[in-house]
């Protein structure tokens, strides 16, 4: 995943190094700080560059990784940040994000043995970025699952199930948060989505919550498109929406009366 950070030039009193520059368009000259000179020279060349180029200079993100344990015990499963990477303009296609991947799988592969236990790498996890489901794809769904693989009897029965992996059968997955959340910013689009020949425009939406007497109040939070990033509200838009009357005015087939826990 990635977290925010202030797109501005620093100094880091361990490094001796300005921070500023995104990992994408990394300055050739030497960002060390030795005097004040050096580092107003570089700031200039900052922002003379910020000015020509297509992309900003500033990082404002970076990259968090964190490395967790399919073990039963929740102080093993919770996942640990292992690695904060250099900032990142977003400029960043798939291909390149790859190489960052590929640094993390050796680094966890050099440290996968502690004591009498292997910890072997069986899974890479993401947001629903694009460059991210890109680089995924591209490092672990290039082979096709063996049959011999102790996975496939597990991965096989499924009719639709990909069967592609990476190295060591490594599969890739996306955040199921992230997943639901695309849902919801479906249902919130202007253009609508359609659904077996209906198209489902948010008006619609909102007239069917309110048939059913959800308050405007509630209707407007449910579909607040300034909070795509709302767990919370993802999951009561979908609760409502699955939970809407069918035609004979019960709740429609497979549908539940209950929000799940979150």
């Amino acid at each position: 995943d990635e977290i925010a950070v202030e797109g501005r030039a620093r100094w880091d009193n361990e490094t001796n190094m300005i921070l500023s520059a995104c990992r994408e368009h990394t300055l050739p000259e030497s960002l060390e700080f030795c005097d004040l000179g050096g580092a107003t020279h570089s700031s200039n060349v900052l922002i003379a560059m910020s000015s020509s180029w297509p992309a900003r200079w500033a990082a404002n993100k970076a990259t968090v990784v964190a490395l967790g344990s399919l073990a039963r015990e929740p102080q093993l499963y919770n996942p640990r940040p292992v690695c904060i990477s250099a900032g990142t303009c977003k400029t960043e296609k798939g291909h390149q994000h790859v190489a960052l991947l590929r640094k993390l799988l050796e680094a966890a592969d050099n440290r996968k043995v502690h004591g009498n236990i292997t910890y072997p790498t069986v899974g890479f996890t993401s947001d629903g970025e694009a460059k991210h489901r890109l680089a995924l794809a591209l490092e672990f769904m290039k082979y096709l699952l063996a049959a011999t693989s102790p996975i496939y009897p597990l991965l096989q029965p499924p009719e639709f199930m990909n069967l592609l992996v990476g190295p060591d059968d490594i599969t890739p997955d996306k955040d199921y948060r992230h997943v639901i959340k695309v849902l919801r910013s479906l249902l919130m689009r202007r253009m609508g989505i359609n659904v077996l020949g209906f198209e489902i425009v948010p008006a619609v939406v909102k007239q069917h919550l309110r048939d059913i007497g959800l308050t405007e109040e509630r209707i407007r939070s449910l579909l607040n498109p300034n909070d795509r990033q709302d767990v919370d509200l993802t999951y009561g838009l979908l609760k409502e929406v699955w939970s809407l009357p069918g035609r004979s005015g019960h709740p429609a087939a497979g549908a539940v009366t209950s929000a799940p826990t979150v």
